[in-house]
């Protein structure tokens, strides 16, 4: 017995040394994981390890590491809540052990969830704490982190520049100190040039709030040479923009006004090509997470059949008191250990869930974040057009952000369409002329067309259908748009595709059966891929990288077709014979409108005046011209002006509300504005998420809505609707 005590203690007292060996080489795979390329393909499941290691850790310098190495983690998969948590903890820990580096490197990252999450009280708090700490203890140079975080802080956050410029100077007061020092590290380099020159980008932009167009000008300028230097198209964008705006207010050349529109065209398709490689990592990434879950649930289930397996093992082997006691001994053994990675697995589980929503959320961000430049882009062009520019440039400008708008769509519908909930798309049905919406689709993608001289043709048997269907005309438009460009994508140069419709009257009711026929003459499908062309998961390889020119996309076009074609009752049906072409067609039952369309025509009989309200000063020079087109008087401001006093001295009617800005929003503009004064508000807004009917649109009192990118006559149907009393029709 005293023999099988001491095998024991010593098999205990080894397993002891190789854990702290092991958790030395996990904390060294963490850190390889957590700071890999982005492209990079590292398994997951070192940090699902280390999360159920930490309890083994006593060294607090290790143990503050992995909280950091857990917490950035947490970060990189969207989990901002238990990121948040992980990185408190390494904050105490490495205050309790002096190291400053890593203390700077935690707020940092911290203020970024905060950004996310808009906590705009916390940032400063833990900011101003911090550089507390660093006056009462000897952090050397990290303070500079500190302060260049308040200039964010104040230039972006909380557009206080005044403030910004403040800590601007401070920063460079220090920085100036330190170099003196002949400091060598790393991080020291870091922070003189790439900090340094993003406080010159954030001091240009707060100058330019304060109208010290100089001094913007300056700073905008130190920045724009280092950040051309590395290719940086983020901050190139950001400073291209801010220089627009420069040229814009200061009144410059249309030469060099257009030169700063080109950059900030170039650099913003740079970055959105980085994020959307960043964007089929994650795909990627995300199919590998749901075949690890589907791995786990196998795996619960050989566990649970191996358990029944040893239930039988124990009565088989039950002969002996001595074998019986060996192996009830071995079995409680193991079903510990199997409890343990059945929590395990339903913990992991629970992660899986919270990666998916979180993409979810993700999506909708990047929908905003989009959607807006695409505007101004789309919204400037047609202003640059009119100027007699290269009209051929601006239209592919204009033409190629509707195309972008539209795959932008398709990618967002993803997530909902896969639950069974297309919610991004219009909630009820509308009125409107069939075959006008199919010409117009035709008449807008003919560029994509022409580019490999296609030709489009339309053919029906009732061309001339006047009277307007009852329907979802988003949906309708989207499924004949992926439809006509999968089209384009596989015919060869110089062919045809033909868009065919058949009309069938719907006897004894106001019924029409629409049948719809997109046919190309292109490559066609092999017999063996007929089964999978609606999958796009079994399409997607985000190891190859498509050329710019032949529009493969991630292959979620028909994919989106017949799941938007199932939410109307009907179904995406196809006939194909590889190297012939393919005929994709369905039907649709459509109730025609009791009225028939007329095109009206509405002459301005009175004038009304129309203020637009708009943080966004490009924004504002395309929506004033868009007003002023309708032959309305247009007004404009900002959040931060006197909105009270301008509405009360130029007698406003009207009011164009942007929804997101950053010193007071649209909803607590609109509820101001309707307790003194009785006028129409309508939000213009590049968000999905704000909608008529929505408790915060109603509590705001705002009238409508209408949603950008929009065209002159959308607004002009939505004012009508509330000052019919100006307007003659003819």
């Amino acid at each position: 017995m005293k023999k099988i005590f001491f095998f024991f203690a010593s098999l205990i007292t080894l397993s002891s040394f190789s854990q702290n060996k092991n958790i030395d080489s996990l904390l060294i795979a963490s850190e390889e994981f957590v700071y890999r390329e982005f492209d990079n393909d590292i398994d997951p499941s070192i940090i699902f390890e280390l999360i159920k290691r930490q309890p083994e850790i006593g060294d607090i310098n290790k143990l503050a590491l992995s909280n950091f190495y857990i917490a950035h983690y947490y970060y990189s998969i969207f989990d901002y809540k238990n990121s948040e948590e992980y990185y408190i903890k390494a904050l105490d820990e490495f205050y309790e052990i002096k190291n400053w580096g890593l203390y700077i490197n935690t707020i940092k990252d911290l203020v970024s969830i905060y950004r996310v999450n808009k906590e705009t009280d916390k940032i400063k708090n833990i900011l101003l704490k911090s550089i507390t700490i660093a006056q009462n203890e000897e952090v050397g140079f990290y303070i500079l982190n500190s302060i260049h975080e308040l200039i964010i802080y104040f230039s972006y956050d909380v557009n206080e520049p005044e403030k910004a410029i403040e800590y601007g100077k401070l920063f460079f007061d220090k920085l100036d100190y330190f170099d003196k020092q002949n400091i060598t590290s790393s991080e020291f380099l870091y922070t003189k040039t790439v900090d340094a020159n993003i406080a010159y980008l954030e001091l240009g932009h707060s100058y330019l709030r304060l109208k010290e167009y100089g001094k913007a000008k300056e700073y905008l300028e130190k920045a724009l040479v280092f950040f051309e230097k590395r290719s940086d198209s983020e901050k190139l964008s950001r400073v291209y923009n801010h220089l627009l705006k420069w040229a814009i207010s200061t009144n410059q050349s249309k030469e060099l006004t257009f030169n700063y529109l080109t950059e900030l065209e170039k650099n913003i398709n740079t970055q959105n090509d980085i994020e959307f490689k960043r964007f089929k990592i994650a795909v990627k990434e995300t199919n590998n997470l749901t075949e690890i879950k589907k791995n786990l649930k196998e795996t619960q289930i050989k566990n649970k059949q191996l358990s029944k397996y040893n239930i039988i093992l124990l009565l088989s082997i039950s002969i002996t008191i001595i074998s019986v006691i060996l192996i009830l001994f071995i079995i409680y053994k193991y079903y510990k250990i199997q409890k343990e990675r059945n929590n395990r697995l339903a913990y992991e589980n629970l992660i899986l869930e919270k990666i998916d929503e979180e993409r979810n959320n993700y999506l909708s961000i990047i929908s905003h974040e989009l959607k807006t430049p695409v505007f101004t882009i789309s919204g400037l062009s047609s202003l640059l057009k009119e100027n007699n520019y290269d009209k051929e440039s601006i239209t592919m400008i204009k033409e190629t952000s509707d195309y972008l708008l539209h795959l932008i769509k398709n990618i967002l519908l993803l997530p909902y369409l896969e639950d069974g909930n297309s919610k991004l798309n219009s909630p009820q049905k509308e009125a409107f002329n069939i075959i006008v919406l199919i010409k117009n689709i035709i008449d807008s993608y003919n560029f994509i067309a022409n580019q490999k001289q296609i030709k489009i043709l339309y053919e029906s048997d009732n061309i001339n259908l006047s009277q307007d269907v009852i329907g979802y005309k988003q949906k309708i438009s989207q499924i004949i748009i992926n439809l006509l460009l999968n089209a384009i994508k596989y015919s060869p140069n110089g062919k045809e595709i033909i868009i065919k419709t058949i009309i069938d009257k719907v006897k004894n009711t106001d019924y029409i059966k629409m049948r719809f026929y997109i046919i190309d003459n292109g490559c066609g499908i092999k017999p063996e891929f007929h089964s999978k062309i609606f999958e796009y998961r079994k399409k997607i390889n985000p190891e190859v990288e498509a050329s710019p020119n032949d529009m493969k996309g991630i292959g979620v076009g028909l994919y989106v077709v017949s799941k938007l074609l199932k939410e109307l009752d009907s179904e995406i049906k196809f006939e194909s014979e590889f190297g012939k072409g393919s005929t994709f067609h369905f039907s649709l039952n459509l109730k025609l409108h009791d009225a028939i369309k007329k095109q009206t025509k509405y002459e301005l009989i009175s004038p009304i005046n129309i203020l637009i309200i708009d943080d966004n000063k490009l924004n504002i020079l395309v929506t004033k011209k868009i007003v002023k087109n309708l032959g309305f008087n247009a007004f404009c401001c900002t959040d931060e002006d006197d909105i009270l006093h301008i509405i009360e001295q130029n007698k406003i009617q009207l009011i164009l509300m942007d929804i997101n800005m950053p010193y007071r929003n649209g909803y607590q503009l609109s509820k101001m504005i309707k307790e003194q004064f009785n006028l129409i508000i309508i939000a213009h807004t590049a968000g999905n998420n704000v909608m008529k009917n929505s408790p915060k649109v109603i509590d705001a009192k705002i009238d409508d809505v209408i949603t950008k990118p929009y065209k002159e006559e959308e607004l002009l149907e939505k004012i009508v609707l509330f000052f019919s009393e100006n307007f003659k029709l003819n």
